[in-house]
């Protein structure tokens, strides 16, 4: 995605409630890196309410270009029950994909260091 009056690429973030992350700093970090990680397509959708979906644009994915994902949790809560995975990029691969039945989906998990490069805003960012 470019702006093309500069040609420079357009600031993409996603928001979960007071957190955002800044997908094209994302990109950039894992561009050339064979993924990680999968996700299971079945959990995934759990939260696939909270997120719009554009349908027609949903059909034209390529579900081979692994999802983002980060980690959810406080270091100074081990036993949090909240704590978890966040996919942060690729709602529109996990919504196929669930429609057309396919189980897993490739990533890249993000460190917590590169978490918090790309994190805009929301907890402690320090």
């Amino acid at each position: 995605m470019s702006n093309t009056a500069t040609d420079q690429p357009c600031r993409e973030i996603f928001s979960m409630l007071a957190y955002r992350w800044d997908i094209i700093a994302a990109l950039a970090l894992v561009e050339g890196r064979e993924p990680n990680a999968t996700i299971g397509v079945a959990d995934a959708t759990r939260w696939l309410p909270l997120i719009v979906i554009n349908q027609a644009h949903a059909a034209t994915v390529d579900l081979n270009k692994p999802v983002l994902v980060v980690a959810v949790h406080d270091p100074k809560k081990p036993d949090d029950p909240f704590a978890g995975y966040l996919t942060i990029d690729g709602w529109h691969r996990i919504y196929r994909a669930a429609q057309e039945d396919v189980a897993t989906l490739p990533a890249h998990l993000l460190t917590t260091e590169e978490e918090k490069q790309i994190r805009l805003s929301g907890g402690d960012i320090r």
